[in-house]
C-alpha cells in the first residue's frame, strides 16, 4: 500500500488562502532481480527468459538512442528520448566564432528523458491503493519527510549500486528542495571526513564516495 502525505503550495488561490496537494512518500525502489521475480509470476515465463527478454529490451533501445539518436516508444509504457551534454571537464562552447569549438567527441549523451503512456498512468491508478501517513503530519513545500540519518542511509543504498549521484536525483531520492540538498551535498564533500568527493563542474557536476587515504 502505497503512503503519502499532503503538501502546502507556494502558490496562494484568489481568496488569499494556500491548498494542499498529495504527494506520495514511499520511494521503494524495486530492484532488477525483483521486477524479473514479479513479471515472471505473472506472465508464466521462466525467471531466465524475463532476465534474457529485459536485458534485449535495453541492449536495444540504448542503441536505437545512442546510434540513431532516436526516441523509441513502448506501448503501454511510454517514450525514451537521449539528451546530449558535454563530457567532464570540456569547457562549454562559446559563440564566439575564434573560440574553439567543441568536436564530437566532447560529447555525450547525458541523461534521457522518459514520458509515460497514458496507458501506464491508467493502470498504475486501477492498482492504486493509497494510505494517509499516519507519521508524516501536513508538510510545506520545504519541510522533508527523512532524518538526517536517513537521508545518509538512502544517499550509501544509492551509491553502492551507482558510482555517482547527481543534485537532481539526490534532490528527488530524499524528497528535499533543490537548493537544500545541493548544500547538503556540498556539507558531505567538505572538509577532511567529508563522505563524498565532487566530481566535473557546473551542470556536470556530480558527487561520488571519497576514497579512503592508502
Amino acid at each position: 500500500m502505497a503512503r503519502y502525505v499532503m503538501e502546502e503550495m507556494n502558490i496562494p488561490h484568489g481568496d488569499g488562502r494556500k491548498r494542499l496537494f498529495p504527494r506520495l512518500i514511499d520511494s521503494r525502489c524495486i530492484s532488477h532481480e525483483a521486477l524479473v521475480e514479479y513479471v515472471a509470476k505473472h506472465c508464466g515465463f521462466d525467471a531466465g527468459a524475463v532476465e534474457g527478454v529485459l536485458a534485449s529490451v535495453v541492449d536495444c533501445v540504448g542503441e536505437l538512442m545512442g546510434f540513431h539518436g532516436a526516441s523509441v516508444h513502448i506501448d503501454g509504457l511510454g517514450t525514451f528520448t537521449p539528451t546530449l551534454a558535454l563530457k567532464p571537464e570540456r569547457e562549454r562552447e562559446e559563440s564566439d566564432p575564434e573560440q574553439t569549438h567543441r568536436n564530437a567527441r566532447s560529447i555525450e549523451v547525458g541523461g534521457v528523458r522518459f514520458r509515460a503512456d497514458k496507458a501506464l498512468i491508467m493502470n498504475a491508478d486501477e492498482h492504486c491503493t493509497l494510505e494517509r501517513s499516519p507519521y508524516v503530519p501536513t508538510i510545506r513545500p520545504n519541510a522533508c519527510p527523512y532524518t538526517l540519518e536517513q537521508r545518509l542511509q538512502k544517499l550509501m543504498d544509492y551509491l553502492k549500486q551507482t558510482p555517482f549521484i547527481s543534485g537532481k536525483v539526490y534532490e528527488e531520492l530524499v524528497q528535499m528542495p533543490h537548493t537544500a540538498a545541493g548544500k547538503e551535498l556540498r556539507t558531505l564533500s567538505e572538509g577532511p571526513t567529508a563522505l563524498l568527493e565532487i566530481q566535473g563542474r557546473g551542470s556536470h557536476r556530480v558527487y561520488t564516495l571519497r576514497q579512503a587515504e592508502p
